[in-house]
């Protein structure tokens, strides 16, 4: 059943508090262990992201992301990944190639494939929660202008790209893309 926008941000605002999240960047790769996921580095092709394949408990599940990548990008990776782990409880083994924020293919960029479109939801809500987002905004200098020095900064403050931080505003109507 595909998860509601509330669900996930709910889903990713919970996570944050029971791991005591309180300051940025959120950590989020001792998030997914706390989640019981082994986050791995691995020498990949450009197109593959990063994956996430379920193993027995004591093993611990696998989020493995393309050392290749940038680390921003590897971070929205895992993220995502923990995304698909927590969200997606059905697949065995999920396989991202030109997904997420990133790099999309015709499919997710277009929203059509829903586990993508979640997981990137939930890997935004996670990384740049809703109200520390807004209200990190809301301190610029001149609130009729968005500045490109500030959303560097802003996605720096986060450690995510500004493309991320670009379409997370976007998405919460703090600015328009138009």
């Amino acid at each position: 059943m595909p998860a509601s926008r509330q669900q996930i941000q709910d889903l990713a605002t919970n996570l944050l508090a029971e791991c005591g999240v309180d300051r940025l960047p959120v950590p989020v790769e001792a998030i997914a262990r706390r989640c019981g996921a082994v986050v791995v580095q691995v020498d990949a092709d450009d197109e593959l992201s990063g994956f996430l394949m379920r193993r027995p408990a004591a093993e611990g599940n696998l989020i493995g992301v393309n050392r290749a990548h940038h680390p921003l990008r590897r971070r929205f990776t895992v993220a995502h990944e923990l995304g698909h782990m927590l969200l997606h409880t059905q697949e065995p083994l999920h396989v991202d190639r030109q997904t997420g924020v990133f790099l999309r293919n015709h499919v997710s960029s277009a929203g059509v494939e829903r586990n993508e479109t979640e997981a990137n939801l939930f890997a935004a809500e996670l990384l740049m929660p809703k109200e520390w987002v807004l209200q990190h905004f809301a301190q610029r200098r001149d609130p009729q202008v968005v500045e490109d020095a500030e959303l560097r900064e802003l996605a720096k403050r986060f450690g995510v790209s500004q493309q991320a931080m670009t379409i997370r505003l976007a998405n919460l109507g703090a600015i328009s893309l138009g």
